[in-house]
């Protein structure tokens, strides 16, 4: 069923009222959602006004039919175009590194000074680049944390439902039947059963859950019901 636009507007609305919620952070980012025809514009400020000139970053996405939904893709969307990216080229700082080091003792020992002033030269600007992605990086991840705490503020349940979509997406990869999935409080009760019930189990979730982790858990164990 498609969402009609008053609902898309309080959807939006509501979103930015929870991300906007700042206690008593003494630094924080400020956020502006606008619906428009099919997507939904998403600008982040380092100004609690949310003035033009302190735009931070600004990204769209489509229209979504649910809060969390939405705020995934909002996620998926700062990973996608910026994070990966960022990360990637940090983590291969270190082979670079050493790459280049190992070929500014080679240079030394064979005393070609113009060889050594060019590398010492790459190994400071990559450093310095570095340094900028890494500060990058800490601002995405700090207004990330901010969507899945509007996300679990929003839908208390998500991380629940997420594992409980994931295990099944697994299983029937895995050819893995006849099983089910509750959600009480906290708490998934998994069941694995035909005519009678082979295994029952249950895995507490809570804020600091690794999805992917608690997802391999529960499927490995079914799977060993399985063998």
């Amino acid at each position: 069923m498609k969402i009609n636009n008053a609902a898309i507007k309080k959807m939006v609305k509501t979103i930015e009222n929870e991300l906007n919620k700042h206690e008593d952070y003494e630094e924080f980012w400020s956020y502006k959602l606008e619906a428009k025809k099919d997507e939904i514009v998403v600008k982040i400020y380092d100004d609690e006004d949310c003035r033009e000139d302190y735009l931070e970053y600004a990204f769209v996405v489509d229209i979504a039919q649910d809060v969390t939904t939405l705020i995934k893709s909002m996620i998926n969307c700062i990973y996608e175009n910026e994070l990966n990216d960022l990360q990637k080229y940090v983590k291969a700082t270190t082979g670079y590194n050493k790459r280049h080091i190992k070929s500014l003792s080679c240079w030394i020992e064979k005393g070609k000074q113009e060889k050594v002033d060019k590398l010492v030269r790459e190994l400071a600007d990559r450093y310095k680049t570095t340094k900028s992605k890494e500060f990058e990086i800490s601002k995405f991840r700090d207004i990330i944390k901010d969507f899945y705490n509007c996300m679990t503020e929003l839908n208390p349940e998500w991380r629940l439902e997420s594992i409980k979509e994931k295990v099944f997406t697994r299983c029937e990869k895995l050819n893995i039947k006849n099983v089910g999935i509750s959600c009480r409080d906290n708490k998934l009760i998994v069941i694995k059963h035909d005519e009678e019930i082979h295994d029952v189990f249950d895995i507490v979730i809570d804020g600091y859950c690794n999805i992917g982790q608690t997802v391999s858990t529960i499927v490995n164990r079914l799977a060993k019901e399985v063998a």
